[in-house]
């Protein structure tokens, strides 16, 4: 949706308020990916247990989380980004 809106300024000759447009877009995506790994990292230490209770599970969801984090936060971005940049 974010694309369509960038189009529209920059069809209406206002490439100000494209720029804005996607900071703003990026700004709330960057929130929510920081957000979102937060509430992982902080509860990376049970969140195996919503899988299993063997130990063994509960040690290697604890270890995927901080690559779970990283993916989260590119997966942000690029959705973000899809409609710009081609």
């Amino acid at each position: 949706m974010s694309s369509t809106r960038v189009a529209n300024e920059l069809g209406g000759d206002n490439p100000e308020g494209a720029r804005s447009s996607v900071r703003v877009v990026m700004c709330i995506a960057v929130m929510e990916a920081v957000i979102i790994t937060i509430i992982l990292l902080a509860s990376q230490h049970i969140l195996g247990y919503a899988y299993s209770s063997d130990k063994d599970v509960v040690a290697y969801v604890n270890a995927m989380v901080p690559f779970v984090c990283v993916s989260v936060a590119a997966d942000s971005l690029q959705g973000v980004l899809s409609g710009y940049i081609s």
